[in-house]
């Protein structure tokens, strides 16, 4: 099984969700506002994380952050 979820720092926008895998691939698509406070200087950060579980057991995780930068 394979699982995401989305934290946002401003603590809006958290979508989560399992994931369908097909021999041993998936897609995810993940909407997020490409919107910022314009007192955040360093961007809006989201962090996305992935979680794999195969049939033996096993966990794997990935992670990525998303930022929506101050307009400079």
């Amino acid at each position: 099984t394979v699982s995401y979820v989305v934290e946002d720092e401003y603590g809006r926008v958290e979508p989560s969700a399992r994931v369908r895998v097909s021999n041993g691939r998936f897609t995810i698509t993940v909407r997020l506002e490409a919107s910022r406070r314009g007192s955040d200087r360093n961007g809006r950060r989201y962090q996305l994380r992935v979680t794999g579980v195969d049939e033996a057991g096993n966990r794997a995780t990935a992670s990525a952050t998303v930022v929506v930068p101050h307009h400079r």
